[in-house]
């Protein structure tokens, strides 16, 4: 597979930037960018994330794995590139 894997673990909550996150991964999306998007967490905001995912066109290429227990030992060196949108 020769899709970048960017990933991101956090708290879905407002304050870590998912909604951008997702926009941005958008714009890789139009520009014909192969990419997969692993969000790595759990939080107040994961259905609304989920369902903007659907509606940017993009929830083909980003995965939802929930809360995983040693993320950053586990996940991190599976991505290419992470990602800390935080505002």
């Amino acid at each position: 597979d020769s899709a970048v894997r960017i990933g991101s673990v956090s708290t879905f909550g407002e304050q870590k930037g998912l909604p951008t996150l997702l926009e941005s991964a958008k714009i890789l999306h139009d520009r014909g960018l192969p990419f997969r998007l692993g969000l790595v967490g759990e939080g107040p905001m994961r259905r609304e994330l989920e369902a903007q995912a659907s509606a940017l066109g993009i929830a083909d290429r980003v995965e939802f794995t929930g809360w995983q227990a040693d993320a950053a030992r586990t996940l991190l060196p599976s991505f290419d590139v992470f990602v800390q949108s935080s505002y």
